[in-house]
């Protein structure tokens, strides 16, 4: 675990699950060589609860991430957060940092796939502009992807979208007027998303986020019809559906 600047925590994000017994792990953070890339373990052998757990040096593939991310214009900090993977077995990488998606061919050949600029604050308070901030990015139907946006400090109400991004990384906005997307999940039989709102930031900073005002909202294939699932939930990092439809 390290801290980014302005204190908040940094580490391994999300895994992904990959065909041959293998896990990818996204490691957020671009303050330490080891942080800010991909680990990929192999589980072939692992038996959960016998065996040791892993460490990063027993990764048998470690893509670096910040290094490409830091290299490009106006970028100063870099946090990869979430991946997805196409049939080409492409990596894209939802950069929380660098505010982009960077792909990474299977051949090791890195570009910016889309960048997400800074959006303008709605609230009196605050910067004139906040961070967008790529959080989740998922694999959607017909080579398409779906990228949900956090939004910065304040963290004002209403300015997170969902972006649909086509095979050249042309973004089209799939659903917007939300907050504060941490995580999604994304049907791929119904086109359904169910997202995550992280929770409202409350007036006193150094309270952070308040308590029981997260919420998870279902939005339908068109993005045009939202349905409130579950709320007065605590702040949460995460969201995932089971085959019964369960959260």
């Amino acid at each position: 675990l390290l801290y980014a600047p302005g204190g908040d925590p940094m580490g391994a994000w999300h895994t992904f699950p990959l065909p041959n017994h293998r896990i990818a792990v996204v490691i957020g953070g671009s303050s330490s060589p080891v942080y800010g890339r991909i680990l990929v373990f192999s589980i072939r052998k692992f038996k959960p609860g016998i065996d040791a757990p892993y460490i990063m040096s027993e990764a048998i593939e470690s893509i670096d991430v910040s290094t490409f991310a830091l290299a490009q214009a106006g970028v100063t900090f870099s946090n990869p957060y979430s991946v997805a993977i196409d049939k080409a077995e492409n990596w894209y990488v939802a950069d929380a940092g660098a505010n982009m998606v960077i792909k990474i061919t299977k051949k090791g050949k890195y570009s910016v796939f889309a960048q997400f600029p800074p959006i303008k604050n709605t609230l009196s308070s605050g910067p004139p502009t906040v961070e967008a901030v790529p959080t989740k990015i998922v694999a959607g139907n017909n080579g398409r992807f779906y990228v949900s946006l956090f939004t910065g400090f304040p963290y004002p109400d209403g300015l997170a979208k969902i972006y649909e991004l086509d095979s050249w990384g042309k973004k089209y906005t799939h659903a917007s007027g939300l907050s504060r997307i941490i995580d999604m999940h994304y049907d791929k039989g119904t086109g359904e998303i169910h997202a995550l709102q992280y929770g409202t930031f409350g007036p006193d900073p150094n309270l952070g986020f308040e308590p029981l005002t997260a919420k998870i909202t279902k939005i339908s294939a068109d993005g045009k019809k939202f349905t409130t699932i579950a709320e007065r939930v605590d702040p949460a990092g995460g969201v995932a559906l089971d085959k019964w439809g369960s959260i």
